[in-house]
């Protein structure tokens, strides 16, 4: 293991990146940076399906009348890649 020199150095913060201290060296990782995202809207039960593009799909709504509208609610993630 090599000895500290004694020397001060200065790391700028990056956007995305996290300084990993290891035993005998320092180490940036990038963060992986994401937005959540969320939408919703009322539809009719029959045009909620497992697989819309697919015309002998099941609707998730079996229950339901086909004019009947529902709300539909979905949730996914934006990611972003930084570069250093």
């Amino acid at each position: 293991m090599s000895q500290s020199s004694g020397k001060v150095i200065y790391i700028p913060p990056y956007s995305g990146v996290r300084l990993i201290e290891c035993r005998d060296h320092f180490q940036l990782v990038p963060v992986a940076e994401y937005r959540h995202l969320v939408g919703y809207g009322k539809i009719k039960a029959s045009e909620a399906k497992l697989n819309p593009e697919d015309p002998n799909s099941e609707p998730f709504w079996d229950d339901c009348t086909p004019d009947e509208e529902v709300w539909a609610v979905i949730e996914w993630y934006q990611f972003f890649a930084h570069s250093l």
